[in-house]
C-alpha cells in the first residue's frame, strides 16, 4: 500500500534545512537592527545557537572593518612643534625688518592723514589708511564722521568716514578704506613692501643674522604673508605716491 505522507527521514532532513534557510536568510537581510540581546534570543529560538554565534562573530568582523579605515591623525612630535614655532618667530622678526623700511612719509600718511610732499589742509585731508593699535585708535587731529558712508567689518578691509578737528566746513571729510583693525602697525608696513617693493627704502627679507636663528632655511616670503594675514584676503593698490588696501567688496 502506497503513502502520499512524508516519511521519517525526509522530515528529519527538512528539519536539518530549516536552520541553515533562515540563517542564510538571516545574513543576507540588510542589517536594519543591531544584534541587540533581545533579538540574539529571537534568533537563537528559530535558527539555533550554532547558526547565531556565527552571525555574530560576521557582524563583528563587519563592524571592525568599517572602523579599521578610520584615518588617524599623528600627533606632532616636540621637535615639529619647536620648528613650527621658530619659523613663525622668524616671520615675525622679518615683518618687523621689513615695516622698518618702508618710507617715512609713506608711514605718516598711513598712520596719520599727513599728506606727502606737503603741508596739511585741514579742509582737504588725506591719506589715513591703517589704526595706530588694535584698539581702533585714530591719531590726534582725527576723528571718524557718521555720515552713514562707512562700509564693512572693522575685522577686515573697510571703510570708515573722517576729518581733521580743525576743520572749518563739514564737507571736508574723506572716506578711507582701512586695513583691519586687528593689524599692528608693522604687519601693515611689512604687508605694504611685499606687496609694493617700491615702497621700500632699506632693509630686504633675510639680510639680518637674526631672521635665520636656528634654522637653515631663509623665511619666505609666502610665510611672512601667510603670517600677516591670518587668512584674510587684503590687496594693496597705489594711487601716485600712496598706496591703500582693497578687496573684493571695493
Amino acid at each position: 500500500m502506497h503513502t502520499h505522507g512524508r516519511t521519517s527521514s525526509e522530515s528529519r532532513a527538512e528539519a536539518r534545512e530549516t536552520p541553515r534557510r533562515a540563517e542564510s536568510s538571516a545574513s543576507r537581510s540588510p542589517a536594519a537592527e543591531p544584534l541587540t540581546a533581545q533579538n540574539v534570543l529571537a534568533l537563537q529560538r528559530s535558527i539555533g545557537n550554532a547558526a547565531v554565534s556565527r552571525l555574530v562573530a560576521t557582524e563583528q568582523h563587519t563592524q571592525h572593518s568599517r572602523h579599521s579605515h578610520v584615518p588617524v591623525q599623528r600627533a606632532k612630535t616636540d621637535e615639529e612643534r619647536g620648528k613650527h614655532q621658530r619659523r613663525i618667530d622668524m616671520a615675525e622678526t622679518a615683518a618687523h625688518q621689513l615695516a622698518g623700511g618702508v618710507n617715512a612719509a609713506l608711514k605718516a600718511h598711513i598712520f596719520h592723514g599727513v599728506p606727502i610732499g606737503s603741508a596739511v589742509n585741514h579742509e582737504a585731508p588725506q591719506g589715513l589708511h591703517a589704526y595706530l593699535d588694535k584698539n581702533g585708535t585714530l591719531p590726534a587731529g582725527i576723528v571718524e564722521v557718521d555720515t552713514g558712508e562707512s562700509a564693512g567689518r572693522k575685522d577686515k578691509v573697510h571703510v570708515i568716514t573722517w576729518r581733521y578737528k580743525n576743520a572749518k566746513t563739514s564737507g571736508a571729510v574723506k572716506k578711507s578704506t582701512m586695513f583691519p583693525v586687528w593689524m599692528p602697525p608693522d604687519h601693515v608696513l611689512a604687508l605694504i613692501a611685499l606687496e609694493r617693493p617700491e615702497s621700500m627704502q632699506g632693509l630686504a627679507v633675510n639680510q639680518s643674522t637674526n631672521v635665520r636663528s636656528k634654522e637653515t632655511d631663509p623665511i619666505t616670503v609666502s610665510e611672512i604673508r601667510t603670517h600677516i594675514l591670518r587668512g584674510v584676503k587684503i590687496n594693496i593698490e597705489r594711487s601716485g605716491n600712496t598706496v591703500y588696501p582693497t578687496h573684493s567688496g571695493f
